[in-house]
């Protein structure tokens, strides 16, 4: 099936979803390429994505996960939810697949990330939300200087080793939603993702987004951090391609990078290693279970 297909059956079943979401009197706002098709793309066969992504509030998690639930959505299985029991049931992401014949992979957010790594005012994005109208659905969304922190700290998550749609989507967000780049820098202040947006606007200025010079002045992260940085990501393509077979310690390191304040930075650390140890006892617990019934 057509990349456009697909994602004309995904718009379909997420304005269905919408609709019974806020029916029950809950919020949901559409991020990344769900949020992009029909508007950013007006065709839909521009965007390819592997999931859709919807961001919920922390205390309505559970119940949207219920209502999806009740409408034949299940949690998947597998080698993960083996190997990372705790982080699956507690992590700020929640993963789940429709049923078939469309079998999409919906993944409810209540955070961008691990809430110890930004200072991210989850309040203010909720406050500031946007709804879009196209084609005939309606799209509840970021505001666009929120799209843009949004889609930096998602690169600077995954260590900047991303295809190029993410670009692609900046170029596009900042030509037609035209934010303000005052607000984007003092609210990368804020948040403590001033490192992440630098990396992700030269990316995209890459693919031909117009970012004003005076705005990656003001982002420009120190020497250090900067000349690190350069040697690790590739503007255009992620990590270097010399450095592929390493990528796994390259990611960490660029996580780490991205992660500017110390304060942060302590807490990430303490708190990931903490969940992987949760984890790994959980994990063990469960396999000691099943080798008992045997």
């Amino acid at each position: 099936m057509s990349t456009r297909a697909i994602n004309m059956l995904r718009a379909a079943e997420l304005e269905r979803v919408r609709a019974l979401v806020e029916a029950r009197g809950l919020g949901l706002l559409f991020l990344k390429g769900m949020a992009f098709v029909d508007t950013l793309y007006p065709d839909p066969g521009e965007r390819p994505m592997c999931d859709a992504d919807l961001l919920v509030r922390p205390d309505e998690r559970a119940a949207v996960a219920r209502l999806l639930v009740e409408q034949g959505y299940r949690r998947p299985g597998g080698a993960v939810a083996r190997e990372r029991p705790v982080t699956c049931a507690t992590d700020y992401e929640l993963g789940l697949r429709s049923p078939p014949p469309l079998a999409m992979s919906v993944e409810l957010h209540s955070g961008f990330c691990q809430p110890q790594r930004y200072q991210v005012d989850l309040a203010g994005v909720w406050r500031r939300a946007v709804r879009l109208r196209a084609a005939g659905r309606e799209i509840p969304t970021l505001a666009a200087e929120d799209q843009l922190l949004y889609l930096a700290l998602h690169l600077s998550k995954h260590g900047f080793m991303a295809d190029g749609r993410v670009d692609e989507d900046i170029r596009r967000a900042i030509a037609q939603w035209r934010p303000d780049w005052r607000v984007v820098v003092e609210r990368a202040r804020q948040w403590r993702i001033r490192t992440g947006l630098y990396v992700a606007l030269l990316r995209a200025r890459s693919a031909g987004a117009e970012v004003p010079a005076t705005v990656l002045d003001e982002l420009r992260p120190g020497l250090a951090r900067r000349l690190l940085m350069d040697r690790i990501v590739d503007r255009r393509d992620g990590y270097r391609s010399r450095q592929q077979r390493w990528s796994r310690g390259w990611q960490a390191v660029t996580v780490l990078l991205s992660v500017e304040h110390p304060a942060n930075l302590a807490r990430f650390v303490a708190s990931y290693g903490a969940l992987r140890a949760r984890d790994w006892y959980a994990a063990r617990r469960q396999r000691s279970a099943v080798e008992g019934r045997r």
